[in-house]
């Protein structure tokens, strides 16, 4: 899979970059609960095959902020992350 990101921030980039290089060697419960753990408070949007309620609950309570199961809607997405990017304008 190919994924454009843009951004101008060299801190935020080079997290990016890390967190990316984390997934073939990680779920995604596992690299929540990574970055939880390590008080790691970036909105999570998880974006995953994975629909049932278990699983939503699952993603939900390891620390992700919201969760959109395949396949989604674009739209139903960038209403996610509208809402992902209000909630932490008061964080």
């Amino acid at each position: 899979m190919k994924l454009l990101i843009i951004e101008d921030d060299i801190n935020i980039l080079s997290f990016l970059k890390r967190g990316f290089k984390m997934l073939p060697l990680k779920n995604g419960i596992e690299v929540l609960k990574s970055l939880r753990t390590k008080n790691i408070l970036t909105p999570i949007l998880m974006l995953t095959a994975k629909g049932e309620i278990k699983d939503k609950i699952q993603g939900l309570k390891g620390g992700c902020d919201d969760y959109l199961s395949k396949p989604f809607s674009f739209d139903e997405l960038e209403a996610k992350i509208e809402a992902l990017y209000r909630r932490s304008l008061f964080f």
